[in-house]
């Protein structure tokens, strides 16, 4: 049986298929909030099952369909609306792609937008996610009607082209035209007014088509009281009521009128814009929103013609004007300058010996057109705006220059701003995209091959997140400056966002291009100084040739990002360079990693296991540190190396960190009993340090498990080590006050500093595995490793050996003097319940 949902009262929404009148009686009320919440909604919202039959829709969606409510449901969308047009059925293959993508649990979204005759006439942004409804799984579809602002682009995109052609009674007609097509009015004009209050239109346009220019009063006509109040006016079926002696609205069976003022820029009123209709003109909010934009787009243009009617009727009086002005004869030979005008015949008979021949040029377009004709020019250190007027009547030239140095320099500024990085300087993403395929269009013309190296700093987001946004900014800054500093004159970088950035490197030799990676490598592994911080970081860069790595902008950056990650995955500090061979795996993998770890808490995806730490003289359990692990169901276990680094740079390290500090102390709760005097060891990343709430919340956290503080240990990072971390000593000392332990963990490894270890208050020291593990190679880390120990003594810091394997380094690590050791000779990580059982049998030894 297929069920019917139907709301009380108001048939708001139906759920169903195909039902007869036996299932309707097993008809059920949906959920109150549902019904008011798609009540009330002002959106379209239809719900298809996994066979793409509508079960469910609001209101607001049958009136799309045009349809009674009862007749939609059970059908396809495709067999409700009409296909005849080839775009429809486009439409619908793209909607069924993306159906088909919700269908697997991933949310989707695109426009729906059909056009008449190019102008959007209907749009929607549709929403697709799959929920489940009554235990069977449905794909909702909400549309947000986004009609009006397509409408709105398509007029801007419009008016954009109409200012790319013709002189300016052209550009007129076409705003005209373009006002009259989007109101659907069957008469558009733009009209001048004398003295005399006479109506004198520039532009005539009736049911589309250019007409003679009009002329009529303004008395008594709804244009004198736009022009009287400075205001739009409108009137929808009734102006012939309110204008009953205008006689031009009854020449043209005008019943229908909206029209606005034309202000120019010093406050006044040049013309009105009027559109008339024979029927009715719908006027919204949006609507006038694009009768003023058209009223404004318009008001430019007769400004321009007003301005060019005055400079042929000023051209015998030229030297009023300070600015330039010279008079030509048609053959070329100055008849007058003003004292500006000369200045600049000076400069141009040193450099020409004449006039330029661009000036020239440009006189004769403007008397071959019979048209006003413009020209940009550099004198000395200037640039002119150069107005050239044909005089037909005393077969002259007047010329007319504008000094815009000045505007110039802000356009440039403007340019720079759209093409350039704020904070380094470098070109931006828009400028990198751009940039990009032009190379790639070149390169394939000439055959040649480009190199692509993406950039991303290593730990930056911990710098940032510890130090603040100063300091982080100022580190980029001197970042993009070293590696600039490594590059080739026509080599270009950009800054993409955030610690990454892009090189693009024209190939000769290939070896070159990985000198240059080596380079910038080297370069940013260099600490870096200023005021009292001294950084320490390093990039990993991803190198993509082209056309064997990629043909497009798109492959190039995709496939460069992954080889950008392999080194990263490599240690860091380093360059991969991509090839085809296993790459897409990868990359596949990263992407399936970062988009499953958010869910993956609230999956309960995520367990921890327990590793015993000994006493080395007694033999006694005195702890245990948590491992956090990741168990993919599709995945397996996947290696907190790997989803470690994926926490930090999607932001999820902060949720998943305070989850392991929870469930770590809840289970430590239990084990307490069994062993007494044990400490549980937790590792903390920086960026948990920084947090101004992580102390509270590892308090909260313990009293809520009732774990006493000193039974609680923090292994910090060895970075923390670095005077780049000096910053969070405050929260150390506030931690090691309320009685909780500090470990530094893998000490010697990277980042050890001596003195570091006067200023922080740390209770253990943990020895790096590798230094044990690499005694067989490297016999003087025995050395090393004991003078650890000896200097640890001498602090009053208990020391930790990590990683013991064998019954030889265990003797080694007694005879050195260590404390305590942990590692697979003593005893693997367990799970909770393991750990328990372990510890049972190990206290029960004889």
């Amino acid at each position: 049986m297929v069920h019917r949902i139907t709301s009380m009262g108001n048939n708001i929404l139906a759920i169903g298929t195909n039902m007869n009148s036996s299932e309707k009686s097993g008809c059920y009320v949906i959920n109150n909030d549902i019904k008011k919440t798609l009540k009330k909604t002002r959106d379209s919202v239809i719900v298809f099952n996994q066979d793409g039959q509508i079960v469910l829709v609001n209101e607001m969606a049958a009136r799309y369909f045009l349809q009674d409510t009862d007749k939609i449901i059970g059908q396809n969308a495709w067999d409700v609306i009409p296909m005849q047009k080839l775009a429809h059925k486009r439409l619908f293959l793209k909607a069924a792609k993306y159906f088909q993508q919700a269908k697997s649990g991933i949310p989707q979204q695109f426009n729906w937008v059909e056009y008449l005759d190019k102008r959007p006439v209907q749009a929607f942004d549709v929403i697709l996610n799959s929920l489940t409804l009554h235990n069977e799984p449905v794909i909702v579809a909400r549309l947000i009607d986004i009609t009006q602002a397509k409408i709105l682009e398509w007029v801007l995109w419009s008016l954009a082209e109409i200012s790319n052609h013709g002189g300016i009674n052209d550009v007129i007609d076409d705003i005209t035209r373009l006002a009259s097509n989007v109101f659907h009015t069957d008469h558009a004009c733009v009209i001048l007014i004398d003295s005399s209050d006479t109506a004198h239109s520039v532009s005539y346009y009736r049911h589309g088509a250019k007409q003679p220019n009009i002329t009529y009063p303004l008395q008594g006509t709804p244009c004198q009281d736009v022009k009287k109040t400075r205001s739009i006016y409108h009137f929808n079926g009734d102006v012939q009521t309110h204008y009953p002696d205008a006689s031009i609205l009854k020449e043209l069976n005008v019943h229908s009128y909206i029209g606005g003022p034309l202000i120019n820029s010093e406050g006044q009123i040049v013309g009105i814009l009027t559109l008339f209709s024979e029927t009715s003109i719908d006027v919204n909010k949006h609507n006038r929103t694009l009768f003023q934009l058209f009223s404004e787009r318009v008001c430019l243009e007769i400004e321009r013609l007003l301005s060019h009617r005055k400079l042929q009727f000023l051209a015998s009086i030229p030297q009023q004007d300070p600015n330039p002005v010279l008079r030509l004869q048609s053959g070329g030979s100055v008849l007058y300058s003003n004292s500006s005008g000369k200045k600049i015949l000076e400069y141009w008979n040193k450099l020409f010996h004449g006039l330029p021949r661009q000036l020239l040029d440009a006189c004769g377009l403007a008397k071959k057109n019979r048209d006003v004709v413009r020209v940009e020019m550099d004198v000395a250190d200037k640039v002119y705006f150069f107005i050239i007027v044909w005089i037909a009547d005393f077969d002259q030239v007047n010329i007319y220059a504008t000094d815009i140095t000045e505007l110039k320099r802000v356009q440039q500024r403007m340019r720079d701003l759209a093409n350039y990085d704020t904070l380094t300087n470098l070109a931006n993403r828009q400028f990198f995209d751009t940039t990009l395929s032009l190379w790639i269009e070149r390169a394939k013309k000439n055959k040649e091959e480009l190199a692509l190296l993406l950039i991303d700093i290593d730990n930056f987001k911990t710098i940032n997140d510890t130090l603040g946004h100063q300091i982080g900014d100022i580190l980029l800054k001197n970042v993009a400056k070293r590696m600039s500093g490594c590059l080739r004159k026509n080599d270009f970088i950009a800054r993409l966002g955030g610690d990454e950035f892009v090189v693009i490197l024209a190939i000769t030799n290939q070896t070159d291009i990985e000198k240059v990676a080596g380079k910038i490598n080297q370069a940013l592994s260099d600490p870096f100084e200023f005021g009292e911080y001294h950084l320490e970081t390093a990039c990993s860069i991803g190198i993509c040739y082209y056309p064997g790595g990629g043909s497009n902008a798109g492959d190039l950056m995709r496939n460069a990002d992954m080889a950008m990650y392999q080194a990263k995955k490599n240690g860091k500090n380093q360059y991969a360079i991509y090839s085809d061979k296993g790459f897409d795996e990868v990359s596949n993998r990263l992407i399936f990693l970062k988009k499953d770890l958010k869910k993956a808490i609230s999956r309960q995806e995520f367990y921890i296991d327990y590793q015993p730490q000994f006493d080395l003289l007694s033999g006694k359990i005195i702890g245990y540190e948590a491992f956090i692990r990741w168990r993919h169901p599709e995945k397996g276990l996947i290696s907190p190396g790997e989803f470690i680094p994926l926490a930090e740079q999607t932001g999820s390290i902060h949720s998943l960190g305070y989850w392991t500090i929870e469930q770590a102390l809840k289970d430590f709760s239990t084990t307490r009993t069994s062993v007494s005097d044990t400490k549980i060891s937790l590792n903390i990343a920086l960026s948990q340090l920084s947090d101004q709430n992580f102390i509270d919340n590892l308090c909260n956290s313990m009293v809520n498990a009732n774990i006493p503080k000193e039974s609680v240990v923090l292994d910090i990072a060895e970075q923390i080590s670095t005077i780049q971390y000096r910053h969070l000593d405050t929260n150390l000392e506030v931690l090691h006050s309320e009685g909780i332990r500090l470990s530094l963990d893998n000490f010697g490894a990277q980042h050890s500093n001596l003195n570091r270890l006067l200023e922080i208050p740390f209770n253990y020291i943990k020895i790096a595995q590798n230094l044990l593990h690499s005694l067989d190679q490297h016999p003087r880390q025995g050395a090393f490793i004991s003078g650890i120990i000896e200097l640890a003594h001498k602090l009053d810091l208990l020391v930790i050996q990590k990683g013991v394997e064998n019954a030889e380094q265990n003797d080694m690590m007694k005879q050195l003097g260590c404390h305590y050791a942990q590692g697979y000779y003593y005893c693997r990580p367990l799970s909770i319940n393991a750990l328990q059982e372990f510890i049972e049998r190990y206290e029960s030894r004889d």
